[in-house]
């Protein structure tokens, strides 16, 4: 199979950027160990890097030598974009300037190779210059590169930054072809990255369309006057326009919009009036009357709720039980039996050997930053017996299914006009007892919870039907850069292509 022709079967199963990545770098290491040459016709040479290339450091700058003008400093962040520079005046030897054109390697940091594009300067000391002997040519050795260091990223599993001493990078070991050879594999694996950057364009080109139709139909289909012809249009095009288990989000967000607008359940006339509800509340609260209702506006995007609604201030509706959290510190709760959850802003972050509550509570978040990017439900229910620290507002009900519906509630609004602080955000007890709740009848609670717990049900199935998707979508990658890469190589490379 040509090199081309595999790149055009693969282009069928790419689905997310890592797996046009993984395609990228399969193609490169059968380029660096030989696939695209022939084979037993010519022999390479097993040398270190040092041996074809000389390598310079740069030189590390204080503070005071950075200037406002001057030579251009090249450093990291100039090798990935960033207009951000600095200068200096410092007469320097040659050895210490770069070119455009001349090849680089950030030893630490984003680590890699690089051929600089930009002006004429002088690079930085976690930069080195490489200077090629008349044995390799630059941009084979700069694929060979790329091939080396994705081989140490991968080792390095994400959990710490590569670094490398220069001793080490001159000691790279290197299969070096001769030059005519080096050039034709050079220009064959500049054709093959072309087509693989014109696979990720149109695979862009289609993910940005799917993100604007999906985005789209979504916002119309939680608008105020959504015509039915919206939903029915989202359901019929939903395969097309959610692929990955990360674009569910969306979905499950709309459905808690749809479900506090009144729009998810039918209401029913005869039920009994949300004041009833309110009433009982108050009463069993102890304050004996309810805040007018004009006091709490609307928070979710249009004052357009069902008739049977009401708005209503949350401190009116819930018992806050704060006063009981006590905090426990890290340091004393390693040496605690693990028997009890302990809850933070977030969820669960420990277990300790004694519990504060033995009862269903609703937790809503007090701080962090997850009040403002929401990886996580700013709203969730503690079951059985816990304990809650002070990162976490604690909040009782007249009943577990009506602190099921107020969950729900603070999950679908929109927090920040209730929170204080930017570098920390923090809602605060007042604060969020002045949160308006959009508050439908006691039975039509009980149906929308029902019903938002079924449609996310669905949700959770989609998600993991999406998420198997990918991973037998990246098993037929890998089988198929394996029968079309690996079976190929010349004998001197018959190491997996995954091999460090």
């Amino acid at each position: 199979m040509t090199s081309e022709l595999l790149v055009s079967q693969i282009a069928r199963v790419l689905h997310t950027p890592d797996h046009l990545a993984r395609l990228r770098a399969s193609l490169l290491t059968f380029a660096m160990k030989g696939g695209l040459s022939n084979a037993g016709v010519t022999e390479w040479s097993p040398i270190q890097l040092k041996d074809c290339a000389t390598v310079y450091n740069g030189r590390a700058y204080k503070q005071h030598e950075l200037l406002s003008s001057g030579t251009p400093v090249i450093r990291i962040q100039n090798l990935n974009g960033r207009d951000t520079w600095y200068y200096s005046d410092l007469p320097l030897g040659p050895e210490k300037y770069c070119d455009v054109g001349d090849l680089l390697y950030a030893w630490s940091g984003t680590f890699g190779p690089y051929i600089w594009q930009g002006p004429r300067g002088i690079y930085h000391y976690h930069i080195w210059r490489l200077v090629l002997s008349d044995r390799a040519d630059k941009r084979f050795l700069f694929y060979k590169l790329q091939q080396l260091t994705a081989a140490i990223k991968g080792e390095a599993h994400g959990l710490m930054l590569p670094h490398m001493t220069k001793q080490q990078m001159e000691s790279w070991p290197v299969m070096l072809p001769p030059l005519d050879e080096q050039h034709r594999i050079v220009a064959k694996v500049d054709e093959l990255m072309a087509l693989c950057d014109e696979l990720e364009a149109a695979q862009t080109n289609r993910e940005a369309r799917r993100d604007r139709l999906r985005t789209t139909s979504l916002r119309n289909l939680v608008a105020p006057e959504e015509p039915k012809g919206n939903a029915r249009f989202f359901l019929r095009h939903s395969a097309r326009m959610i692929t990955r288990p990360e674009h569910v989000v969306g979905v499950r967000q709309a459905i808690l919009d749809l479900a506090m607008r009144g729009r998810l359940v039918p209401q029913d006339p005869g039920e009994e009036p949300v004041e009833n509800l309110v009433a009982r509340i108050q009463n069993e609260k102890g304050k004996g009357k309810l805040h007018s209702a004009s006091q709490a506006k609307p928070s979710i995007g249009s004052s357009s709720i069902p008739r049977s609604w009401r708005w209503v201030p949350f401190g009116d509706i819930v018992v806050n039980r704060d006063g009981e959290r006590v905090p426990v510190s890290k340091e004393e709760r390693s040496t605690l039996a693990k028997t009890y959850d302990y809850y933070g802003a977030s969820g669960v972050i420990d277990r300790i050997d004694k519990y504060l509550f033995d009862k269903p509570l609703l937790l809503i978040g007090e701080d962090g930053a997850n009040l403002v990017n929401r990886s996580t439900p700013i709203a969730f229910m503690a079951r059985g017996r816990y304990w809650v620290n002070n990162h976490a507002h604690v909040l009782d009900g007249t009943t577990e299914e009506f602190l099921r519906y107020i969950e729900l509630f603070v999950n679908a609004i929109d927090l920040k006009p209730f929170l204080t602080g930017t570098a920390q955000p923090k809602m605060n007890q007042a604060k969020m007892n002045g949160i308006p709740v959009a508050l439908p009848p006691e039975n039509e609670q009980r149906r929308i919870v029902s019903k938002v717990d079924e449609l996310m049900a669905v949700c959770d199935e989609l998600e993991q039907s999406l998420a198997t998707e990918q991973t037998e979508r990246a098993r037929l990658l890998e089988a198929l850069l394996h029968d079309a890469l690996e079976d190929s190589l010349p004998e001197r490379e018959l190491e997996p292509l995954g091999a460090r």
